[in-house]
């Protein structure tokens, strides 16, 4: 049998046997944490010091302890049992009851051996940094000792707060982390001190040991730390709201812009369809509906008296993005949302006269892209594939055009909704379906059992491969709407030789989504899966490989031209 590790005297040993019998009671925190700090705590580098060892400590032990394989302890009430006792404690008082703490979550049973076999990340050998529970100076040698050996527990049983992500819409288990398990706590709007310090927790610990791509952000995440710990008990951005939002644009990863737009900039939009395009916000179609009577190719100087860099600096801080290309596109829209139902007054410049109007906002979406098509004929050959509104109907007849074109273009500035698509083109496009998926891509994900390790799906190649060539030559159309899903089937088309990429740099955020509930039902995700092309070029961020760039244009826009679709039907026809 092997040892069993628990750090206390008999009778913490007897009450962990006895807590491992039956469920732990807690205080009544349905509807509040009772605890509170006010902004002059904000400002204590003592108390952002204990929280962040509070923090570090509780999610370390939430994701390494067996105990936490059901739902005998509640880990969120076990953090509001020890804020009040921590929070403001001398440093090695804290450290004392942590300590303490550990020891009574239960006796388990250590197997390194299990973790010496994990399959390893070739990608880029990324993996959490875990220098911070041998610090002794900071932990002292006894809570330091109880973190190291937490990590070899024997966790066979699994762990509740990280599973495997399920989508059940589609039957499947994937390898990125799901968090299935946590409580939303959905009706609390107006989170208390302690409940907006749970936010935090939760969403800092599931980034650090889950989110693949975390060294690819802009701000070292244990920076992150105890700057959002002050901004909790602070609220500095006017709402726990807002502030969660801050924090979760933190990631650099549009993955999570789940909608983030709505609650931080309004619901209410005014109704007109705007881009970025040479560094300025563009009317792109005929306005229809604000009776200002916009014309494409006037310029929005303006929103209720802020310029676009106003609005640009709100999306970097509130709206997570993966590029600046990205923020660029959310601009156009944030700057016509309201949170009031109210008229916006909107500046605009046409032919160099400047103009004010007022504009009333609606609950009006904005479109996921401005150019929509029909599948079929464009005429001389050239075959055109939206696989955004794709169906297994539209196959039979476009086999047929294939079958006397010249070439083909598919248009992934469209999200490809449909499964039968990824069908039609592995099938009628690309003829070498056994290999090619494993050609173009290779990606990294989270040992769960070991958390803030990552393996790969396989080594990188020494070169980049396309090996293949396609039914037809293909054109494949991108912008900052490819996205995720598109970016993926732009890499499986790559891997023809004669597959040309035409566009705009894409969002950059792709693998699987794992999803994430907080404090007040604030619903975002993470890319689950770190993306790689084969030869280990990351996706993430960066966006797919293009061949010829191809950027939207002013004079473009006044006339009503798709430029990128243009220069895809030459590409073809020459």
């Amino acid at each position: 049998m092997k040892p069993l590790h628990h750090l206390c005297a008999g009778f913490a040993l007897l009450l962990a046997f006895g807590a491992c019998s039956r469920d732990r009671t807690y205080p009544d925190y349905s509807v509040s944490s009772g605890f509170m700090l006010d902004s002059l705590d904000a400002c204590d580098p003592q108390v952002i010091e204990n929280l962040e060892v509070l923090c570090r400590v509780w999610g370390y032990a939430k994701y390494h302890h067996p105990v936490f394989a059901d739902s005998t302890f509640n880990v969120d009430y076990e953090l509001f049992s020890l804020l009040p006792q921590v929070a403001q404690a001398d440093p090695m008082i804290r450290n004392r009851i942590l300590a303490g703490w550990i020891d009574g979550l239960g006796v388990y049973n250590m197997a390194p051996e299990k973790y010496d076999s994990l399959p390893a990340n070739r990608l880029n050998g990324y993996r959490t940094d875990l220098g911070w529970t041998r610090d002794t100076v900071m932990l002292g040698s006894v809570l330091s000792r109880r973190l190291t050996d937490l990590r070899y527990a024997d966790r066979s049983c699994g762990n509740r707060y990280a599973t495997k992500m399920r989508y059940e819409e589609y039957d499947f288990e994937t390898p990125n982390a799901g968090f299935n398990n946590e409580e939303p706590y959905a009706k609390m709007t107006d989170p208390d001190c302690g409940y907006r310090l749970l936010a935090a927790f939760r969403f800092w610990n599931m980034v650090e040991y889950f989110f693949p791509c975390k060294f690819l952000t802009h701000k070292s995440w244990a920076d992150v730390l105890p700057e959002y710990i002050g901004r909790m008990i602070a609220l500095p951005d006017g709402s726990y709201l807002r502030t969660m939002w801050r924090m979760i644009a933190e990631m650099n990863d549009s993955h999570a812009d789940w909608n983030a737009a709505l609650p931080v900039f309004g619901v209410n939009r005014v109704p007109l369809e705007t881009v970025y395009a040479e560094g300025k916000i563009i009317v792109a179609k005929p306005d229809t509906q604000t009776g200002a009577a916009f014309r494409p190719g006037d310029e929005i100087v303006a929103v209720d008296g802020r310029p676009v860099a106003y609005y640009k600096e709100q999306v970097r801080a509130y709206v997570p993005c993966s590029n600046e290309a990205r923020v660029c596109d959310r601009t156009a829209d944030v700057m016509l949302r309201t949170v009031r139902n109210t008229s916006l007054q909107i500046r605009y410049r046409r032919d160099g006269i400047l103009y004010d109007t007022l504009v009333a906002a609606s609950r009006y979406p904005a479109s996921d892209s401005l150019w929509k098509y029909k599948s079929g004929d464009l005429g001389g050959g050239v075959v055109y594939i939206d696989p955004g509104s794709y169906t297994a109907q539209d196959e039979k007849r476009l086999v047929k055009l294939l079958e006397q074109g010249k070439g083909l273009i598919v248009d992934l500035r469209h999200y490809p909704r449909s499964r039968d698509f990824f069908r039609f083109i592995s099938m009628q496009v690309i003829r070498n379906d056994s290999l090619w998926r494993k050609l173009c891509q290779c990606y990294t994900y989270p040992n769960l059992s070991l958390p803030g390790t990552f393996a790969s799906s396989a080594d990188p190649e020494a070169a980049w491969s396309r090996p293949y060539r396609s039914a037809l030559p293909i054109v494949v159309l991108v912008s900052g709407s490819t996205q995720s899903a598109g970016e993926t089937h732009v890499q499986w088309l790559q891997t023809c030789f004669d597959t040309v990429v035409v566009g705009s740099q894409s969002a950059g955020a792709n693998g699987n989504i794992s999803f994430i509930d907080l404090p007040g039902g604030i619903k975002t995700a993470f890319s689950g899966l770190g993306w790689y092309y084969s030869d280990g070029v990351t996706v993430q961020r960066t966006g797919v490989r293009i061949d010829v760039p191809v950027r939207v244009t002013v004079e473009g826009l006044k006339a009503g031209r798709d430029e990128i679709l243009e220069k895809a039907i030459k590409i073809i026809r020459t």
